[in-house]
């Protein structure tokens, strides 16, 4: 099992190699998450690092989980740490999950509600193989500033949203009350770590992403 402050870590240098992919003009983590959800880049680039780092490991992106008895297709995870035990049986060790929002997302059910079915989910996968295996959930949210301008809102995902959210003048403050609504939400038996990110900008609006990462203590 690969320890969380790895995992970080790995995060970290993501993000510190989009920084040195960006140019004057050009800001590559501000263009990926102003523009889509962004689950798939950082899941494609943590997996490949992690499989760079742990030769020994198997590092599954989209990892299918399948019923021994039926041979049936089950549930499928961003990414699973596995470990092969003889030539033809692998164990899987560890799943991380992946989601991402937009900050005026924090208002609503939906986000707490998909964390926790991810929980739940790796949870089963333990049940279903009889043993342990570990559970972590990255979650980033992407905060868009500035004025709304006459970009259409199938460039900047949810433009209006965004611009409706930064007009509340109550409005909730990032990141501050991102952690807290998770520090509401989490048991006694889970942890949450920050991970800091720099400013970027995409057609002159300022875009900061925080990343977050839930695991089991």
């Amino acid at each position: 099992m690969i320890e969380i402050d790895e995992i970080i870590n790995s995060i970290q240098e993501i993000i510190c190699k989009a920084k040195k992919n960006s140019i004057l003009h050009f800001d590559e983590l501000a263009y990926i998450f102003s523009t889509s959800k962004s689950e798939s880049y950082i899941r494609d680039n943590l997996a490949m690092l992690l499989q760079k780092k742990y030769r020994d490991l198997i590092i599954a992106r989209e990892y299918l989980d399948k019923d021994l008895q039926s041979g049936k297709s089950n549930e499928r995870f961003d990414i699973c740490v596995i470990e092969r035990t003889t030539e033809n049986y692998i164990k899987p060790l560890q799943i991380i999950e992946l989601k991402n929002w937009y900050c005026h997302d924090i208002r609503q059910k939906k986000v707490w509600t998909a964390v926790e079915e991810d929980l739940n989910k790796i949870n089963n996968l333990s049940i279903r193989t009889g043993s342990i295996i570990g559970g972590i959930v990255v979650v980033t949210f992407t905060h868009v500033m500035g004025e709304l301008t006459n970009l259409h809102s199938g460039i900047i995902k949810y433009q209006e949203d965004i611009y409706k959210d930064l007009q509340r003048k109550s409005s909730y403050k990032y990141p501050e009350d991102i952690l807290k609504y998770f520090e509401s939400k989490l048991g006694s038996d889970f942890c949450i770590k920050e991970i800091k990110t720099d400013q970027g900008m995409y057609q002159e609006r300022l875009v900061i992403n925080y990343f977050y990462v839930i695991s089991k203590k």
